[in-house]
């Protein structure tokens, strides 16, 4: 029996093998189909078709993910952070829509403001400001009064960057001071600014964080990593480590109402350390199951 093949040209060196070689001509050419072995028919097949394909785009990389309207266009989000702004021509032909709608500009946000797609945008009412959610947690602002020349350097965090889509593992609030910092699986801590909304401090770690504690004071914080509990003085734009404690996968750890004690979950015990000197004062145990929670007393003195 004979096969019709794509357009290639073969070389039959044995009964049960066949090299396929593209070829540029356009004329049919015919493959003898072995008896001892249907599956050769195939493998021959594909490798034809593929050769013939080798030249074809790449499949499209940007699904639309959103849209919306806006006065003589639209806008549509896509992924990696890209958005295409299209205009709509009244002039063309109205049966060829392909035809009345084109492309005017791209923009691809940075990596490092986000690299999800746009799951939800929105325009403000005259169509002058435009704000994105993006799949790893961003929200992003824009003016598009002038969409033709919007760069990725003119696009904004809506109030600052979040943790990603990656849960937040430990948050604590300082009393002194309008402060909130949080972890999350993402390798990330962050100092907020609640007064402000704004985000005061981002630190990366090359290790995931487990739990975080914020002195009273605000100056002071505590991180527990895979290895050990750490304790970082606060600056302006930095932390700077003044105490370790050897404590494992540190998963719950509080600092005293008045500062002077920090008291971390060690496995199924709680360890109590002076603040000041790093000297552990108490070791609290008779838990059978590892401890998740920690609060202390106004006193200072007591915890549960």
């Amino acid at each position: 029996t004979e096969l019709l093949c794509a357009p290639a040209h073969i070389h039959c060196e044995s009964d049960r093998t066949a090299a396929v070689t593209p070829h540029s001509t356009s004329t049919p050419v015919k493959l003898r189909k072995y008896s001892t072995s249907s599956s050769l028919v195939s493998e021959a097949s594909a490798a034809a078709e593929a050769a013939n394909n080798s030249a074809a785009p790449t499949p499209f990389r940007f699904p639309i993910t959103s849209m919306v309207s806006i006065g003589g266009g639209f806008i549509a989000g896509s992924a990696q952070g890209t958005l295409f702004f299209y205009v709509y021509d009244e002039s063309k032909d109205q049966v060829l829509f392909d035809a009345q709608f084109s492309l005017i500009n791209t923009v691809t946000m940075s990596a490092d403001m986000t690299s999800g797609h746009f799951h939800s945008i929105g325009l403000c009412p005259k169509d002058e400001k435009l704000c994105g959610l993006t799949s790893d947690g961003q929200i992003l602002s824009m003016s598009v009064v002038y969409k033709e020349s919007l760069r990725p350097e003119q696009v904004k965090y809506a109030m600052s960057s979040f943790h990603g889509p990656k849960p937040i593992t430990g948050m604590d609030v300082a009393i002194r001071k309008p402060l909130i910092i949080t972890c999350s699986k993402d390798n990330t801590l962050r100092l907020w600014n609640i007064k402000t909304h704004q985000l005061d401090l981002n630190k990366m770690y090359p290790e995931e964080m487990f739990s975080v504690a914020l002195h009273p004071t605000g100056l002071h914080c505590a991180v527990g990593f895979t290895d050990k509990l750490r304790v970082y003085h606060i600056l302006d734009d930095d932390l700077r480590i003044c105490m370790e404690v050897p404590i494992k996968a540190c998963r719950e750890c509080r600092f005293s109402a008045g500062g002077h004690a920090l008291a971390a979950a060690n496995g199924n015990s709680v360890s109590v350390y002076e603040f000041h000197t790093g000297e552990k004062i108490a070791d609290l145990k008779g838990h059978n199951s590892k401890v998740r929670c920690i609060s202390w007393l106004p006193s200072g003195f007591q915890l549960l």
